[in-house]
């Protein structure tokens, strides 16, 4: 606790170094501490923080020391997959860390969550494998509507409309 208290202390000051080793600190202590839960949500928040308020740079590294951390943290392997994919500016697109990222994603959910195979989907347009972005995209539209969630099938099925061109997608905004 007294890692992750520092850790918030630095944080809340701006010097996330300092923040971060403090984390790790807690992480090495015991992986499973309530506080560095919190602590890891927290640092999705400042990355999309950092996202909106045009820094994807920063958001980049705060998702990659969030994965050093915890290399399965959900949020963080998921929104860095899809920045690492879509985002607009091509220098900061790592098309083969977004495949390697969602993949790793993909087997910690067994496949069968619909937001986190639409990243993958994308992932692999990004990288050029266009089948499986098509096969991928195909699996996330079936599970979404068979969960009711319309608005993602909807958003699917436009992003294969894209594939199905053998297109990649590029967000018009991060995560």
């Amino acid at each position: 606790r007294r890692h992750v208290r520092r850790a918030r202390a630095a944080a809340n000051v701006g010097r996330m170094d300092a923040a971060l080793e403090e984390l790790r600190a807690a992480a090495a202590r015991d992986a499973r501490c309530a506080g560095l839960r919190t602590e890891l949500a927290d640092g999705v928040n400042r990355a999309i923080d950092c996202m909106r308020a045009g820094e994807p740079r920063a958001a980049v590294e705060t998702y990659r020391t969030l994965l050093f951390i915890d290399p399965d943290f959900l949020p963080a392997l998921n929104n860095l997959a899809w920045l690492l994919a879509a985002h607009p500016d091509e220098t900061l697109r790592d098309a083969g860390a977004a495949v390697r990222l969602a993949e790793h994603l993909c087997q910690l959910t067994a496949g069968k969550d619909a937001d986190r195979l639409d990243t993958l989907a994308v992932a692999y347009a990004a990288a050029g494998r266009f089948g499986d972005a098509r096969a991928t995209a195909q699996k996330a539209l079936k599970l979404a509507r068979a969960a009711g969630l319309e608005r993602l099938a909807a958003e699917i099925q436009a992003r294969l409309g894209l594939f199905q061109q053998d297109r990649a997608y590029r967000d018009q905004a991060g995560p």
